[in-house]
């Protein structure tokens, strides 16, 4: 019986990490979705969408085990193909905000999520 009671912790444990994961990424796609935002148009300085990508770079091993990879690297194709002085600056920022913005409703609790 004791074994039954550690499995059950051990199941409500990581059922709270999770949670707590998910609710921390679903926060940071969308801060980062609204910020690209304001970047493209022009309301945020180029050195602040660096800051962006390197907080995507840092989130990659949270990002890995909790998310789709197809959309993973959807978005490191868009951040790669970023640049503050191209012609296509404002349309990638918008993609690319799009696409973090349904990363972040992916990792939200919600009955289309669960069932």
């Amino acid at each position: 019986m004791k074994c039954c009671w550690i499995g059950a912790g051990i199941l409500v444990l990581i059922l709270v990490l999770g949670l707590i994961s998910g609710a921390y990424l679903r926060n940071f796609c969308r801060e980062a979705s609204s910020e690209l935002t304001l970047a493209a148009d022009g309301k945020i300085p180029a050195k602040e969408i660096e800051e962006i990508r390197e907080r995507w770079e840092r989130h990659q091993t949270l990002l890995a085990m909790l998310c789709d990879h197809s959309s993973l690297s959807a978005i490191r194709e868009e951040f790669r193909v970023l640049d503050p002085a191209g012609e296509n600056f404002r349309e990638t920022c918008l993609r690319l905000a799009a696409k973090l913005e349904a990363m972040g409703r992916s990792q939200s609790l919600n009955w289309g999520n669960v069932f």
